[in-house]
């Protein structure tokens, strides 16, 4: 008896519960929310014209896409810094270093140099010609990017 008296006050306590809910659901603001109006205007964010293939939309405009610049912040230590760089297959190379100087050259290339500021402190991309390319950025005796790729035209970029 005392079992089934419980079962019963339970189902009561969940019903009641369940009809709180449902009542506090349906009469908040959520249901009542109004989106804002959708733009009007090409100057406000609206649709674009589609593009007409047969239509002359004038002469050929070269396109330029710059790559972001890593150096436009920098964070770390800000001082002199000993930047070891080392690229190693053949190929070509450029490295970038954040005081505004840049080699370029192809082959193998190990040099040290003295850069001022926060990092990152140099940017290394190589385009190899062979299967094995591999570039190493080293900072006050520290390695800090390691990238090798064993691929057919290999691409590879250090930052550091």
């Amino acid at each position: 008896m005392r079992r089934i008296v419980r079962t019963i006050a339970a189902s009561i306590v969940i019903i009641l519960g369940l009809a709180l809910v449902s009542a506090a659901a349906f009469t908040s603001d959520i249901v009542n929310a109004t989106l804002p109006k959708a733009p009007t205007t090409e100057s406000e964010g609206g649709e674009a014209a589609p593009l007409d293939p047969n239509l002359d939309n004038g002469p050929v405009r070269k396109v330029t896409l710059d790559a972001p610049d890593i150096f436009v912040t920098e964070f770390g230590k800000r001082g002199k810094h000993e930047v070891t760089v080392t690229m190693s297959g053949p190929g070509f190379y450029h490295v970038q270093y954040r005081n505004g100087n840049s080699e370029d050259g192809a082959g193998v290339y190990n040099t040290t140099k003295t850069v001022v500021g926060g990092f990152p402190l140099a940017l290394i991309a190589i385009n190899g010609a062979g299967h094995t390319v591999s570039c190493t950025i080293t900072i006050d005796g520290v390695k800090r990017d390691t990238q090798t790729t064993t691929t057919k035209d290999p691409i590879v970029f250090c930052e550091g």
